[in-house]
């Protein structure tokens, strides 16, 4: 019987240690994924709070702002609209979404008010492409049937940080996701 009371002393003793063993497991497992995702989080936080979404679609600016906000991620005072009037602004805009149909549309009329011949337009698309730095990020939004041309495809691949979709919901992602993992010129720490 004494034989019997010290084998199963040794077999609690042995399962305490296998139990202490899993929980140093857990405990370290939890403190790395923590340690990764922590940091991201507290990025994401910062950029809803901080970054300026500028928005380029003249009159479907309200429509893509509205989705933005229906998302309740984004502060509505950090949505801004820019025409073609002011593009310069893309340059120190955090975010630029630039609607493909409008760009499209306002650089032709443009350049009929200007009465420009064929080989002196100007493709919008490719003068806010030009005008994107590597510290914002540029998502083009071409709904569904709209098809960017061969050069501005080569363009806008060959820009960090950018995106093209063709969905609203994709749209609000990318921006989540362009928040992420933009650098900013002053650390985010």
């Amino acid at each position: 019987m004494e034989l019997l009371t010290k084998f199963w002393s040794l077999l609690s003793n042995y399962g305490n240690a296998l139990n202490l063993i899993a929980i140093v497991i857990s405990v370290i497992a939890l403190s790395r994924s923590l340690s990764k995702s922590v940091p991201i989080l507290y990025r994401l936080g910062k950029a809803l709070s901080s970054h300026e979404i500028l928005i380029y679609a003249d009159d479907r600016y309200e429509d893509l702002k509205e989705t933005l906000e229906d998302s309740g991620l984004f502060d509505p005072k950090k949505i801004k609209k820019v025409g073609i009037n002011n593009l310069d602004k893309i340059r120190s805009a955090d975010i630029c979404i630039v609607h493909y149909q409008c760009a499209k549309n306002s650089i032709i009329k443009e350049n009929d008010r200007l009465n420009l011949q064929e080989h002196q337009r100007d493709n919008t698309i490719s003068r806010i492409i030009n005008l994107k730095s590597n510290n914002n990020s540029l998502i083009v939004y071409a709904p569904h049937g709209e098809r960017l041309q061969n050069e501005e495809f080569g363009l806008l691949d060959s820009k960090n940080n950018t995106a093209l979709t063709n969905f609203r919901g994709r749209l609000v992602s990318d921006v989540l996701i362009s928040m992420i993992a933009m650098k900013r010129q002053k650390a985010l720490f």
